[in-house]
């Protein structure tokens, strides 16, 4: 940020979450469930051995509504070892396409990983955001689709517009048909002590139904430009930076 002189900056902010899509459609190979389930095991294998420290599998914050403690989630992720060798057998031979957009993205590694261990028909497919973003709601081809995803990280009901029937960021592409009906359930709820315990249960449905590869959450930096944006140094809410973009796709 050369020659710029900022007063303040806002960061740490968790706007994004960062996803691998598996495409769930009829006669695809991800609409078998066990082979997300041992794709979402290998992700979060090879990101470790990667060397990614802020790997997080859950939809929800710490100290958020619904998260998982450390045996629940392990409970949650448990595979029958029988089941990996399995589907990993099956998937090996079979051509799978994962579509990116970021020329940084860490599924580079990621393929060398799956090439390594076998997986030899695995294959990265670079395009733009635009086509990208068409894939994900209209085209369907890609196997598997990575991006992020921003919704209110307040409510833990927010992740029915990724996940819910009629969620406004949702695509037929993911397996969401236990988890939607879960979801609708959720937001009947007027209770806020049933929170945590009802979304606990929607956290585990998202983990056993692996419609993605949930990374990490992506935080947001924001500088402040001096000459235009003064600071008073009252306490601000961790929300206030937002910021949203409504440039047309």
């Amino acid at each position: 940020m050369r020659g710029f002189k900022y007063n303040w900056m806002r960061k740490g902010l968790e706007s994004r979450h960062f996803v691998q899509v598996f495409n769930s459609m009829k006669g695809r190979i991800f609409s078998k469930k066990s082979y997300r389930r041992v794709f979402q095991h290998l992700f979060s294998k090879y990101y470790n051995e990667i060397g990614v420290n802020d790997l997080d599998p859950q939809v929800y914050l710490p100290f958020q509504s619904g998260r998982l403690s450390r045996q629940e989630l392990k409970e949650a992720l448990k595979l029958d070892q029988n089941e990996i060798a399995d589907a990993q057998k099956k998937l090996e031979n079979t051509n799978i396409t994962i579509l990116t957009a970021n020329k940084d993205s860490y599924i580079k590694k990621i393929v060398t990983l799956l090439k390594r261990d076998g997986f030899d028909k695995i294959n990265i497919e670079e395009t733009n955001f635009q086509n990208l973003v068409q894939q994900y709601y209209k085209n369907y081809k890609a196997d598997i689709i990575e991006l992020t995803f921003s919704i209110d990280l307040g409510d833990p009901d927010g992740v029915y517009h990724f996940l819910g029937p009629n969620g406004a960021i949702t695509s037929p592409i993911l397996a969401k048909q236990k988890i939607g009906l879960l979801l609708e359930n959720g937001r009947k709820i007027t209770d806020i002590q049933e929170l945590d315990s009802f979304y606990k249960k929607v956290n585990q449905l998202i983990l056993q139904e692996a419609p993605f590869f949930h990374g990490y959450f992506l935080s947001t930096e924001t500088l402040y430009n001096k000459n235009n944006v003064s600071h008073n140094g009252h306490l601000r809410d961790r929300h206030d930076a937002k910021y949203s973009s409504f440039k047309p796709i």
